[in-house]
């Protein structure tokens, strides 16, 4: 965001407005994507959109202007919801519920390894090569993936349609376990992502350093969810029931309060491994859910699941784009920290009850 700013003669909290249209595209594409996933096959729906976000990323990095920009931006995140939400939702196909948890914590490993090499490597090749240069980047890792996915899918047969109805409309939604899991994961995304969002921005600013190293600093929580991943298995499996999610939200919390009060760059970075582990401990819970509220139509469920946490993503970067640029982040990261620690113990008690109104 700093350099775009810097580019297009804006505040970085203007500039949030990229991530805004891409995450409102993402969300709202997840409305027609499950249920495209469900009926053509969630493999095939996967390696299509994947090609399809190389091309529209591609373009991003050749944008003339910002408003140009907007736009390419929204498509790209438009093709990259039919990816990660159908991939959830094959794992939901595939491995029975009481392992499916740890099933999607090796797949969140994978995620971590992208988001380390994301954070990491939008500072250093940033600095090198410019905010193009990375999407160029960006865009040629989504090519080899989708054409890797097309070709070990060629010749294989497509699904045919589910003989189940039931997933079309959205009556399901009115279950406890669906309004639980939908309403915790829309707050999570205001509220998780108004403080992450922001935290490099904050560090160049506040501490006045380069923006590779505000990278480098967002290398921790990466670190913090891959920690989670690793120990998942062997540590928390055995945990009761609600109790990963109970520990997410607080680990969230103490990390956000460590970076409101953060005031070194080596204190701000300890603080996002709480963060990193507190995130993918309550999230991969919400996941596992996810894969339960609609079993017959799973792409659909774990779609609209995504579309509300990223309606939740963009709402919260909005808002805190907002603030950011009037007072900084400190007062950003101190909201997130109690919001965050009171949804966790809400969820965890909902799911100590099964999703019965208390």
């Amino acid at each position: 965001m700093p350099q775009l700013a810097a580019e297009f003669g804006t505040l970085p909290g203007a500039v949030a407005i990229l991530i805004t249209v891409y995450t409102i595209a993402y969300g709202g594409v997840q409305f027609v994507s499950g249920r495209i996933g469900d009926r053509f096959g969630k493999q095939r729906v996967i390696a299509a959109a994947t090609l399809g976000a190389a091309a529209m990323t591609f373009a991003c990095a050749l944008a003339p202007g910002l408003d140009s920009l907007l736009g390419l931006r929204a498509l790209a995140g438009a093709c990259a919801g039919g990816i990660i939400p159908l991939a959830i939702a094959y794992v939901g196909d595939t491995v029975a519920y009481e392992n499916r948890q740890q099933a999607l914590a090796r797949l969140v490993s994978t995620q971590i390894l992208g988001t380390i090499a994301g954070q990491v490597g939008s500072g250093i090749v940033g600095a090198a090569v410019g905010w193009r240069g990375v999407l160029m980047i960006l865009a040629t890792l989504f090519a080899l993936g989708g054409m890797a996915l097309a070709v070990s899918l060629r010749g294989s047969a497509a699904p045919s349609a589910p003989a189940s109805r039931a997933g079309a409309g959205y009556g399901w939604i009115g279950s406890p376990r669906a309004r639980m899991v939908l309403s915790t994961v829309l707050v999570e995304g205001v509220f998780f992502y108004a403080g992450l969002a922001f935290v490099a921005s904050d560090l160049q600013a506040r501490m006045e350093i380069p923006l590779a190293q505000a990278g480098l600093a967002l290398l921790c929580f990466g670190l913090g969810g891959l920690a989670f991943s690793l120990t998942f298995g062997r540590l928390m499996a055995g945990l009761p029931r609600g109790r990963t999610p109970l520990l997410g939200g607080l680990s969230l919390a103490a990390g956000f309060a460590g970076l409101s009060l953060a005031q070194s760059v080596p204190v701000a970075a300890l603080a996002l491994l709480p963060v990193g582990w507190g995130f993918y401990a309550m999230h991969s819970t919400l996941q596992t859910e996810a894969t339960q509220m609609l079993p017959e139509a799973r792409g659909h469920a774990v779609a609209t699941f995504a579309a509300t946490f990223f309606c939740g993503q963009a709402l919260g970067v909005l808002l805190a784009g907002y603030v950011f640029d009037r007072i900084g982040g400190p007062p950003i990261f101190a909201a997130s920290a109690c919001m965050l620690a009171v949804l966790g113990i809400r969820f965890a008690r909902a799911l100590a009850r099964d999703y019965r109104p208390a």
